[in-house]
């Protein structure tokens, strides 16, 4: 049934602000594209993908060749609206048609968008609705949404209406089923296209597909839209911006079996997983296709076991080609010898989280790690030559000035032992148990805020989106606990020394890191240059 269906994959566009800079992008292939098209190739569907985000941020910043794209369009929320009910606005469909110069959208029978997230705006929603309506006016194909699930969310509670005109179905969640199941109700009910408003399809606790990223804009993944000769004072970072890094997302577990307190996955586990044979199998494929500097491992957790890492690791050895890889781990269970064999399977950065220092708190969110085990592991991985990260939650619930005076203070003992403190405002998160019990945790009154890192507005200056407010149980109210998150978070990242190394974030960091392991096997030198290399950048980007 499927092949009689020409699909078309797209990322659509999300802009960090109106007047965003050369590196306010994630410069890697979007990983829920590659899953999606892998599965639909398998199914035997006429399927394509393209990422326009990438496509219009490269093109926008090119050195050598700037197509000038007006993002400021895509923030006017009333003139998007305005365009969704007329169709009438031939500036707007202007910068569309611009945008998708070079796209082949001919022939097309069902659109398949992936809006990305947005921790700042809405100019993702805006977008995907002005791009949704062009589709139905000038293509007049179905239209199926996905993406990230709180920013779906948004578009749902914000724009119910506008979506209800231009966008046919809406998956929820994971795609890799739900796809199957509508592209069948679009093949067999023709009478949904352009119906009397968006279905909403839902199918979690999906199986895991090897991504395939084929078809996706390679060449501008890379930093070639920038000139290396800015960097000609710094070698590394000449070398570093005219090389080809490229980092490929993967993920092969679903969920956690450690149900920490405040976790999106604490209430459902340890979903699904591929085994270490199916995942070294995966990773060889992208290798011998797409030939990444290394892999950036979205798994919650990667040691789910210890004999399942130590069979990873043990095949991944066995590889021909050396594959290097980050992951985040859990403290328990790691031991040097372990370590020695991260390090030998190619592993070049560790991301530990801690939370916070005090056992009151790790007691509260049921980390189930000691304070001791982490430091113990941060130093075994400096000395085996893996770079290091520590995750820091700011302002949790019923926190005390002891409470961050002990994290401040772990974090300064530790200093040389971590490369990267990654501190985030607590937000209060869907299918947590921290979410779904709130009283078993003190938390109270919990009410809808959606508030985008850096509103200035309410004082957030952090780097997470924040969904929801409360009141601490005979504690702090909404207004006063907002306050206390701000006030730790600035505290660690001025007493510390803690947060982005380099200006604009966007993952560069993880680029100029993978790309230095692989010149370089000692950490010393590698971190040698890194920090003349972040000094060099910010200087340079600050002027």
């Amino acid at each position: 049934m499927g092949q009689i269906l020409k699909l078309k994959l797209l990322r659509t566009v999300s802009f960090w602000t109106d007047k965003s800079g050369k590196f306010e992008h994630l410069f890697f292939p979007p990983l829920a594209l590659g899953v999606l098209y892998a599965q639909l190739k398998r199914h035997g569907y006429d399927v394509s993908q393209d990422d326009l985000s990438m496509r219009v941020h490269h093109d926008h910043f090119n050195f050598k060749d700037k197509r000038q794209f007006n993002r400021e369009v895509f923030f006017e929320a009333d003139r998007i609206v305005s365009y969704v009910v007329s169709g009438i606005d031939d500036y707007l469909e202007n910068e569309l048609s611009k945008m998708i110069e070079g796209i082949d959208l001919k022939e097309v029978d069902v659109f398949l968008l992936s809006m990305p997230e947005s921790l700042f705006n809405h100019s993702n929603m805006l977008f995907v609705l002005a791009f949704s309506k062009y589709l139905k006016k000038y293509y007049d194909s179905y239209i199926v949404l996905g993406g990230h699930f709180v920013s779906l969310m948004l578009l749902l509670e914000h724009y119910k209406s506008e979506l209800n005109k231009v966008v046919d179905f809406i998956v929820v969640e994971d795609g890799e089923e739900a796809i199957l199941d509508v592209l069948n109700k679009i093949s067999d009910k023709h009478e949904f296209k352009n119906g009397n408003g968006v279905n909403i399809v839902s199918m979690p606790h999906n199986n895991i597909v090897t991504p395939d990223f084929s078809g996706l804009p390679f060449e501008k993944y890379s930093f070639s839209f920038i000139d290396s000769n800015l960097f000609l004072s710094n070698r590394i970072l000449k070398e570093f911006f005219s090389s080809k890094t490229l980092i490929l997302p993967l993920q092969f577990i679903k969920g956690c079996p450690n149900r920490c307190a405040f976790c999106g996955s604490s209430m459902e586990g340890l979903r699904s997983f591929l085994s270490p044979e199916e995942v070294v199998n995966a990773i060889m494929f992208l290798q011998d296709k797409f030939m990444p500097t290394g892999y950036f491992f979205l798994n919650n957790t990667l040691n789910i076991s210890r004999g399942y890492i130590e069979k990873l690791c043990d095949l991944l050895m066995q590889q021909d080609k050396k594959i290097l890889w980050s992951d985040c781990m859990r403290v328990n269970g790691i031991d040097e010898d372990l370590i020695i064999k991260l390090k030998k399977s190619g592993c070049i950065r560790l991301i530990l989280g801690l939370e916070s220092a005090s056992t009151r708190q790790l007691e509260r969110l049921n980390k189930r790690i000691t304070v001791q085990g982490l430091e113990r592991v941060l130093r075994l991985a400096c000395k085996h030559g893996i770079w290091t990260g520590v995750e820091i939650i700011c302002g949790l619930p019923f926190e005390t000035t002891e409470d961050i005076d002990v994290t401040i203070d772990f974090l300064l003992k530790n200093k040389a032992y971590i490369d990267r403190t990654y501190c985030n405002i607590f937000d209060l998160r869907d299918k947590s148990f921290m979410r779904e019990y709130p009283e078993d945790y003190g938390i109270e009154n919990i009410h809808t805020l959606n508030i985008y890192a850096k509103h200035n507005e309410i004082g957030f200056n952090s780097c997470n989106f924040i969904r929801y407010g409360f009141d601490e149980k005979n504690g702090l109210k909404w207004e006063n606990k907002k306050e206390q998150m701000v006030n730790v978070y600035q505290r660690i990242l001025n007493e510390t020394d803690a947060g982005i190394k380099l200006s604009y974030g966007s993952f560069l960091e993880e680029h100029l890191l993978f790309f230095l392991y692989s010149w370089f096997d000692d950490k010393v030198t590698i971190k040698r240059y890194y920090d003349h290399a972040v000094e060099f950048f910010n200087k340079l980007v600050s002027q």
